[in-house]
């Protein structure tokens, strides 16, 4: 079972300090999506080339017990370069793998770097923005919007391989994208698949990606730290927790460390 998604973008939207507390109006709120839409089209190109590590836990839970467990550990090292993501599994439970993640049986989710960012603010998708309010994200104050993108415009895919058949569908979906009031920047981003029929064979397909500053080369950038996709079925349940970690600058012999392993 896996999560398709295609686009790469970064909202931004930065509020007056007067109105810190205070409702904006709706003719405010929507001149702040239009200026996160002008920035988020250019999020990528800002970035610079850079690898990271990202460490997936996944779960599964059968309709009966009603219980997680965990079925294995995947180690991948990310590379993001010319404004692409490349994902290279290496280990599984901590022992070599060379198979494409794609290639593995259950949950794979991909996009943390900007795709769903892209789909939500795209200006093609046509999303519908509600200012919600303020909240506290990683003790920054955050402006709060929920989203609505219909199918029609939707960029959003979920497969599904069983065996040699793969179940491919365009979905719609809503969810929440919480702002960092002094940068900008996307603090987190919340998004849910809307209107699967009932013959698919997933049911619920739910996703939050948290972002937080990490330096690389020396400068600051808001980059993914967390990822936690839950989707469900008729028979059961499955869930991803993904951590990213130890950002530092691409380079042709850029190596990562799991364990004792050292990967090119």
């Amino acid at each position: 079972m896996k999560i398709g998604i295609s686009g790469v973008a970064l909202g931004l939207i930065v509020w007056p300090a007067q109105a810190a507390t205070l409702r904006p109006s709706e003719t405010e709120a929507a001149s702040e999506v239009e200026r996160t839409r002008t920035v988020a089209v250019d999020y990528t190109k800002r970035l610079p080339d850079f690898i990271c590590t990202e460490t997936i836990r996944r779960y599964i839970r059968l309709t009966l017990p009603k219980t997680w467990r965990p079925t294995d550990i995947l180690s991948i090292k990310l590379s993001f370069s010319g404004q692409a993501e490349d994902h290279r599994l290496v280990q599984i439970d901590g022992q070599p793998a060379d198979e494409p993640e794609e290639s593995l049986d259950g949950l794979v989710n991909i996009g943390e770097f900007g795709g769903m960012l892209e789909a939500v603010f795209d200006r093609a998708t046509q999303a519908v923005f509600h200012w919600e309010g303020w909240r506290t994200v990683r003790n920054r104050p955050a402006a709060v919007y929920s989203y609505q993108v219909e199918k029609s415009h939707s960029l959003y895919m979920l497969t599904f391989n069983a065996g040699p058949c793969a179940h491919r569908l365009v979905v719609g979906y809503h969810g929440a994208v919480e702002v960092d009031r002094e940068t900008g920047g996307v603090l987190r981003l919340v998004y849910e698949a809307d209107g699967i029929p009932k013959e698919f064979p997933m049911q619920y397909v739910r996703t939050t990606v948290d972002y937080d500053f990490a330096e690389v080369a020396g400068k600051r950038y808001l980059l993914p730290i967390k990822s936690e996709t839950e989707t469900e079925s008729v028979v059961m349940r499955a869930r991803n927790i993904a951590k990213f970690g130890e950002y530092r600058k691409f380079s042709a012999d850029s190596t990562v460390r799991f364990g004792d392993a050292e990967k090119q």
